[in-house]
């Protein structure tokens, strides 16, 4: 959790954390404590599930707050995506998967819908699975972006265990998404595999 964490940095994230939660000093100061010691680091805590958050906390206000901040986090991060070619803003793209999605404890997929330009038209998700596995299917990934007149596809799903590397599954449902979307003259762009803050691109890994 903590160890690769410098003193300094726990420092910080400690200062930081007791300006966010705010209330009685002496009880934001034991907040931000508890918080450091449970998750190592600022950013840690910041990106925990809710549960996770409410173990270490004991408090709704702290967690209320935490996860309040995350969001504005993911609100901000997701308006630098807008109005900009998907494949010009990878950096800016993977940033704003990673903190919406990269630590969630079961998988989550969604689907980025693109127009001509490749600038995103919608973001939906497609449903949420297990700690190992979310049920995706491709004639509804497809119907929708035929629907929304979408002329590409960027699939993201996340893998709790922290590994991002895709399973023969991953392989088998982007090969099968990709020949669908081709029929319909739509691209798969690219399938994203985000976890704990790593990330493969299957189109930069020659899998698309």
């Amino acid at each position: 959790m903590g160890s690769a964490t410098s003193q300094k940095e726990r420092t910080e994230g400690r200062a930081l954390l007791k300006a966010l939660l705010g209330g009685q000093e002496k009880d934001a100061l034991a907040a931000a404590d508890r918080l450091i010691a449970h998750f190592g680091s600022l950013k840690a805590a910041v990106v925990a599930p809710r549960r996770e958050i409410a173990r270490a906390a004991g408090d709704p206000i702290v967690v209320q707050r935490l996860v309040a901040v995350r969001q504005t986090m993911i609100a901000c991060l997701r308006e630098s995506i807008q109005n900009r070619p998907m494949i010009d803003c990878t950096s800016a793209l993977l940033d704003y998967l990673n903190l919406a999605m990269s630590h969630n404890s079961v998988e989550q997929a969604r689907a980025l819908y693109l127009d001509n330009r490749n600038v995103l038209l919608r973001e939906e998700e497609l449903g949420n699975g297990s700690v190992d596995e979310c049920p995706i299917y491709v004639r509804e990934v497809i119907t929708r972006a035929l629907d929304l007149g979408a002329s590409g596809i960027i699939l993201v799903h996340n893998h709790p265990s922290g590994d991002p590397q895709p399973s023969r599954m991953d392989i088998d449902l982007t090969r099968r998404l990709k020949a669908a979307a081709r029929t319909m003259d739509i691209t798969l762009v690219d399938h994203l595999i985000v976890a704990h803050g790593n990330y493969v691109s299957f189109r930069h890994s020659n899998l698309i």
